[in-house]
């Protein structure tokens, strides 16, 4: 039990040495005496992802993962249930880890199907007969996630009424600035109400780890 339970914290190479000698009270039992070493730590290396366009290193940031860490399970289930928040993907299974033969190294390989999240619709048409800028009507709506397994998002909606009113919004999220664990979402939207009143308005948000929680 003691060395599963080593092997189950990432000290795989535990020495277990076990020695029998009779009851020292002369009763007829044998008293076992167990000597457990603790080895090196297994340290966590890139993730091994199929079935997602992210790159690994994309994949271990998501899950708050620092590559070189000490091995340990219950930080790759909780990395798990980070990749599933995220909405990127259909399902995140950890199928097995794979030891490098030549380091203290594991691999954790993960079954990361990518979500069809993105999504394009919206009717638009032309007023020839509208005044000024305002002859685009209907409406568009652009979500697109997790562009290129970047972990970038990017949002635009378009509402065009008539009579001189329309609004537009564009949000993009960037997850990470530079190597830096911050990362900011920046959105800007446009309001107009006839010929005489519009309103511009912009907002950025810095945040640590897209508000993954910890």
């Amino acid at each position: 039990d003691v060395a599963a339970r080593l092997g189950r914290e990432g000290f795989a190479f535990a020495d277990v040495a076990l020695e029998a000698r009779p009851d020292t009270a002369g009763a007829p039992y044998v008293d076992v005496t167990v000597r457990v070493r603790r080895g090196d730590a297994f340290v966590l290396g890139s993730p091994l992802a199929e079935g997602t366009r992210s790159a690994p290193e994309v994949v271990r940031r998501l899950a708050l993962w620092t590559e070189g860490e000490p091995f340990d399970p219950v930080r790759i289930r909780q990395g798990l249930a980070r990749l599933r928040r995220t909405g990127y993907f259909d399902e995140a299974v950890w199928e097995g880890t794979w030891r490098d033969p030549t380091r203290n190294v594991l691999y954790p390989a993960l079954r990361l199907p990518d979500a069809r999240a993105s999504t394009v619709g919206g009717i638009l048409g032309y007023d020839t007969e509208a005044a000024g800028g305002a002859r685009v009507t209907g409406f568009l709506d652009v979500r697109l996630l997790n562009l290129r397994g970047s972990a970038r998002d990017l949002e635009f909606n378009y509402d065009g009424r008539t009579g001189n009113e329309r609004e537009a919004r564009l949000r993009y999220v960037e997850p990470w600035i530079w190597t830096l664990p911050l990362g900011a979402r920046w959105e800007g939207s446009f309001l107009q109400q006839d010929t005489v009143f519009q309103e511009w308005q912009q907002d950025l948000t810095v945040f640590r780890d897209l508000n993954t929680y910890s």
